[in-house]
Formats: structure tokens, sequence, C-alpha cells
């Protein structure tokens, strides 16, 4: 988390940090990340870069957890599901606008792909990608939770395995159908934009639906409809559960 000092900065001061270590994280590998390159852009000196975070794993952690993070659910708050979803297909909505959101940022899925795509030696790197893959079980639990409540979602099923169950279909089991099409996965596919011709907007929604649909028949509750269409996902409550767990509900 960065130190106090890095948020008393003024709002631009701190974004312009913040889009210079993207740029230099998605240029170059994680390990060649340099802080005298960062600094000189951002017309700083580079003791106050230790003023500011305390190495550049801390940087990168900030970046992925909060920074980026805040855009990718400004991002979904800006593309809301259709009015009248429900749940299935607001779930089905949320999950193709996470894959636009990274197809339409190219630079951020090349700075996420340090983690995901990491050297197994790298402790700290592993130790980030262990925290991003139980946060985002956590995040699906929270939105399971909000289906059980609406009367969508079956209420006698593991909460925590169905979260499991849906992480590993949208990253690992999405990943391996991308490979089989695309010859690439997610991250890679996001980071290289030139790849966007051979998979349009219809070929998102079907793979989607697709793996939603799988799941969707051992979830829903036996019998219910979408007729609690008031009922929507509310990612508000999702980002509250987050910091809780991220920042101990430190909310900067």
């Amino acid at each position: 988390m960065p130190k106090a000092t890095f948020f008393n900065l003024p709002d631009e001061k701190r974004r312009r940090i913040a889009e210079l270590a993207i740029d230099e994280f998605a240029r170059r590998p994680y390990a060649k990340f340099s802080i005298s390159r960062l600094v000189a852009g951002a017309g700083i000196a580079k003791g106050s870069f230790y003023q500011y975070f305390e190495n550049t794993l801390d940087l990168y952690r900030w970046l992925l957890f909060d920074y980026v993070a805040a855009q990718k659910l400004a991002f979904l708050r800006a593309h809301p599901a259709p009015t009248g979803s429900g749940f299935f297909e607001q779930l089905e909505h949320i999950f193709l606008f996470a894959m636009k959101f990274g197809l339409a940022h190219p630079r951020l899925s090349r700075v996420a792909a340090a983690v995901w795509h990491h050297d197994p030696a790298d402790r700290d790197l592993a130790v980030t990608t262990e925290e991003l893959d139980r946060l985002r079980r956590a995040n699906l639990r929270v939105i399971l939770q909000q289906g059980v409540e609406s009367g969508q979602v079956r209420p006698d099923i593991d909460l925590d395995l169905a979260a499991d169950l849906l992480a590993t279909a949208a990253g690992p089991g999405l990943d391996t159908a991308l490979r089989r099409l695309l010859g690439v996965d997610l991250i890679e596919l996001c980071g290289r934009p030139e790849l966007g011709h051979r998979f349009p907007e219809a070929e998102q929604r079907k793979l989607i639906a697709g793996v939603l649909s799988i799941l969707r028949r051992g979830l829903q509750q036996p019998g219910a409809t979408p007729a609690d269409r008031e009922a929507r996902i509310d990612l508000d409550a999702v980002l509250s559960s987050q910091r809780e767990r991220t920042t101990g509900g430190d909310s900067r």
C-alpha cells in the first residue's frame, strides 16, 4: 500500500505517476521495471519514489488492486446490463464487459500479464497472483450471495465451491477455449489489439454465454424466473467487501 505522502499529492500528480508506471510495466517485463525512468518522466527525485512506495512491488500492487481496479469498475458502471435483465443475464453482461474492458485497454492488459504470466521463481509475484485469485473468488461469492437473496440462485449450494467453479470457468476455462479458437489466452488477446478483428463481439458473447450456460444449470433455483428484476447485482457491495479484505476498510 502506498504511503500517506503519496495520497497527499495533488490528484493530477498521482495520476501522472500511475500512468507513467503503467507505460513502464506495459513496455517491459516486471523484472526490467526502472524506477529511474519513472522518476525522470515524472520530474521527481528518485528519493521521492521511496517516500511514496516501499519498492517496485508496492507500486505494482497498488496499480493492480486499486488504480486499475477502479478504472475497471467505472467501465462496468458506465455499461450497465439492460433494464429488466435477470441475475444470470446480468452476470453474463459483467463477464462480457470485463472482457471488453481488457480489449479496450491493451496497456493495462500488458501490465496484468506480468502477474498472470510471471516466472514461478518470483515469489513476490506468485504471492500477488494468489491474492488476486482469492480476491476474484471472494468477489464472485458476494455476487452469488446476491443471487441467492434474489431467489435466482439455489440457497442450498456451497457458495465458496460455486465461486471456485465460476472463477475456474471464467479464468483457466476461458483461457483454454481462447487458445483453441485463437491460439492465445485472454491476457495475451487483450494486450495485442491487432488480434481484435479475430474475436468480434458476436463471438465474445457466444463464448461467455456458453461458459455461463453450463454453470447456470447447476446454480439456478429450480422454477426460478427473472421475475424480481429490481434485484440487480450490486457492484458497490462487491467493492465494499473487497476494500474490507484488502485495506481493512481504508477507502483511499
